[in-house]
């Protein structure tokens, strides 16, 4: 329980751990107190007193609360877009599905082994301003999609294309060339 609590508290909270502006706060991260019955701050494990020093905390603005009361972030974190692998003999054709990504939003890298795509979607809401989330459901935040290849791909001739809400990549296959040795 306390994992998931120290996941969520840095969603809840407005965070200011910029020492050069002399009001730093504390790691933002829940402990058993050393001696007392209470489930802390990290830097409040071994204070006696819990009342002196204390600091004000500031409620996140991007919070959205569900149906039974619990908030949620918008913002998803790192998440993985849905996509689709295909292969033949001379190619792996990649489908993913990225809608809300402008030109030249993603990152692409690749390696005889593996490709990476990299990016961050905004939040919709950021382009409407409307006051109340009904539902927030799309993903928003960084997105990381690795995809291993099980044959050496030509990392250096891939094709891609756009085609509506999905990203089409295409990578060729490293040909494998037999030859006969008399021996």
């Amino acid at each position: 329980m306390i994992t998931y609590t120290n996941s969520k508290l840095p969603q809840l909270f407005k965070h200011n751990n910029d020492s050069r502006s002399g009001n730093a706060q504390p790691v933002l991260s829940v402990v058993q107190h050393d001696s007392l019955p209470y489930i802390v701050l990290a830097d409040r494990k071994a204070r006696h007193n819990l009342l002196e020093e204390g600091y004000l905390l500031e409620l996140s603005e991007k919070l959205v609360y569900d149906d039974a009361g619990y908030f949620v972030t918008n913002d998803s974190g790192n998440w993985q877009p849905r996509y689709n692998l295909y292969e033949d003999d001379n190619e792996y054709c990649l489908i993913v599905e990225l809608a809300g990504f402008s030109k030249g939003e993603l990152e692409v890298k690749m390696t005889e082994k593996s490709i990476t795509i990299t990016g961050t979607r905004s939040d919709l809401n950021n382009r409407m301003n409307y006051p109340i989330i009904r539902q927030s459901d799309i993903l928003i935040g960084s997105s990381t999609l690795t995809i291993p290849f099980e044959v050496d791909t030509v990392h250096n001739k891939i094709t891609s294309d756009r085609m509506d809400d999905f990203i089409k990549i295409v990578v060729p296959k490293k040909n494998l060339v037999v030859i006969s040795v008399d021996l």
